[in-house]
């Protein structure tokens, strides 16, 4: 496949071996599990025509996953960009329930909700552990 072809999105779910109705993460698991295949097929214990031929379905792979992503819902995450809107005193934009503060702390940090998640918890432990070790 040569570069900036263009591929809809059912032929690149045929290359990698789903149903185009597929979820984005059965092909995002689909995408990983032939990509780990095809690295190793790299290693130098291959001969150099294996190497060349999984060095070029890579290729193919990345931009048939590169299609997945931009037929996605949701942008792939280096995409993702949050817009500021106007800045407003803070008494005004304070979150009324805790469900609020959460939203708005998953908006601002630029990392998926489960990962800000385990990075309260951790930094709740710590907090903890540190007030156990002062008594």
């Amino acid at each position: 496949m040569e570069r900036g072809y263009n591929v809809t999105v059912s032929q690149a779910c045929k290359l990698l071996h789903i149903s185009s109705d597929a979820t984005f993460f059965q092909k995002q698991q689909a995408y990983i599990t032939i990509q780990k295949r095809l690295s190793a097929k790299l290693m130098p214990g291959n001969s150099l025509e294996e190497r060349k031929k999984a060095q070029a379905e890579l290729k193919k792979l990345s931009e048939v996953w590169n299609i997945l992503q931009l037929s996605a819902k949701q942008p792939p995450y280096k995409a993702r960009q949050h817009k500021i809107t106007h800045q407003t005193p803070a008494t005004n934009r304070s979150p009324q329930t805790v469900t609020d503060a959460w939203e708005q702390i998953v908006q601002l940090l630029p990392f998926p909700e489960p990962v800000i998640a385990v990075m309260f918890i951790v930094m709740f432990l710590l907090i903890v552990i540190g007030l156990i070790a002062n008594l």
